[in-house]
C-alpha cells in the first residue's frame, strides 16, 4: 500500500493523494502538479501585471471610457469579475492591491464632490453614489417642544371659488368703482 501513496511538492496541498474508484484501495496516485495550493479551484489571475494594470486604470480611467473611477471599470481593465476584486481586497497577502482600491474610492469621492458642486453630474446620481461613501441627508425628526415654547398656529379660512367666477363682494366693488371714476361713469351713461 505504500507504493500507492505520494507526497505532494506544494506545502499547502494535501500530503497524501489517492486516485481510484469504488470502495476498494486506490489504484494509482494523482500527480501533485494538477492541484492548486488550496486544493480546489482554478489558478488566480492575480499576477505581477495586476498592480501595474490597476495603477494604469486609476490614472487613466477617463481614457478607458469611465466618467469616475469605479470597481466595475477596474474589473474590466483587469479582465476579472467584481467578486474577484472584492476577494483580492480581503486577501491579506494582497495589501498593495487593497491600497489601490482605497485610492480608487478616494478618487471617486473627490470627483463626485467636485463635479457635484459645479453641477457637472446629475445631482441624484451624485447623491446616490456619495451615499456609498458615507454622505447622507440628515433629517431631524425629533420634536422637543416644552409647553412654554409651543407657538399656537393661526388658521384663516377663505372661501374657494371657481376660476373666472366673481364673488358677491367683487361684483359689489365693481359697481362702487364706477361711482368713484367720473370718466367711467360718463362712458356708461352715454
Amino acid at each position: 500500500m505504500a507504493d500507492q501513496l505520494t507526497q505532494t511538492k506544494h506545502p499547502l496541498a494535501m500530503t497524501k493523494i489517492y486516485k481510484g474508484m469504488g470502495a476498494g484501495v486506490p489504484k494509482k496516485p494523482i500527480e501533485p502538479e494538477v492541484l492548486d495550493p488550496v486544493g480546489v479551484g482554478r489558478p488566480s489571475k492575480y499576477d505581477d501585471q495586476t498592480i501595474p494594470k490597476a495603477l494604469d486604470y486609476l490614472e487613466n480611467y477617463i481614457t478607458k471610457g469611465d466618467v469616475i473611477p469605479n470597481i466595475c471599470g477596474l474589473a474590466e481593465a483587469l479582465n476579472v469579475s467584481r467578486p474577484t476584486i472584492y476577494e483580492w481586497v480581503k486577501d491579506s497577502t494582497k495589501e498593495e492591491f487593497s491600497y489601490i482600491i482605497e485610492r480608487l474610492l478616494a478618487k471617486q469621492e473627490q470627483v463626485l464632490i467636485n463635479q457635484g458642486l459645479i453641477n457637472g453630474f446629475n445631482p441624484n446620481i451624485t447623491k446616490l453614489i456619495l451615499g456609498k461613501h458615507g454622505y447622507h441627508d440628515k433629517v431631524d425628526n425629533e420634536h422637543s417642544l416644552s409647553p412654554d415654547s409651543a407657538v399656537p398656529r393661526q388658521y384663516v379660512v377663505q372661501p374657494v371659488r371657481a376660476l373666472g367666477s366673481v364673488t358677491p363682494e367683487e361684483n359689489h366693488d365693481s359697481k362702487n368703482d364706477s361711482d368713484r371714476d367720473p370718466g367711467k361713469a360718463d362712458s356708461d351713461t352715454g
